[in-house]
């Protein structure tokens, strides 16, 4: 009994999200068997190369964009859920090794810009009381870390041009 093949070739274009540029990668060419695999044996090498390229490729610009937008937390859980499928699928090929390695590198590059950000943000002065009570309450949503963002917009120029006058009036311990 024989099995028959169509080829399929493959390429991958993505936009790299940090230089906007688009990126091609070569052209691959898979022998896909028509008959269904009853064994349901592993699929091949070439398989499991493109779909770690892929997850690859896909969890590192789609992390880059999310913290390029301020969202570490999504960006790194992304990564980390991309990392465990590679880790499941590493029995492949080396190159598989290749694109768990650039997925760890990402998730320390975004761990590293994350840690630098909350420096930036402790070297400012902490939160009102208002901002902290009412924070945990509200699920967090595109729209409500926009109004959050607004807030803390408006308490930093609140701050600003108080400090211009606490010197003058006591103003250090006014609460809002």
């Amino acid at each position: 009994h024989h099995h028959h093949h169509h080829h399929l070739s493959v390429r991958c274009t993505y936009r790299d999200p940090s230089t906007q540029e688009l990126v091609h990668s070569r052209s691959q060419t898979l022998h896909v068997p028509l008959q269904p695999r009853h064994n349901a044996g592993p699929a091949p090498p070439k398989f499991e190369r493109l779909r770690s390229l892929f997850v690859r490729t896909r969890a590192v610009a789609e992390a880059r964009r999310l913290a390029d937008h301020g969202d570490f937390a999504t960006g790194l859980h992304l990564l980390s859920s991309a990392r465990r499928l590679l880790l499941q699928s590493s029995s492949g090929p080396v190159s598989a090794l290749e694109d768990l390695r650039a997925v760890e590198a990402e998730l320390e590059e975004l761990h590293c810009r994350r840690q630098q950000m909350r420096r930036s943000e402790l070297r400012e002065t902490p939160m009102p009381p208002a901002l902290e009570e009412g924070g945990g309450a509200e699920a967090l949503t595109p729209t409500s870390a926009w109004r959050a963002a607004e807030r803390l917009a408006k308490v930093a120029i609140m701050r600003k041009s108080l400090n211009r006058v606490s010197d003058l009036h006591g103003f250090e311990n006014a609460r809002f």
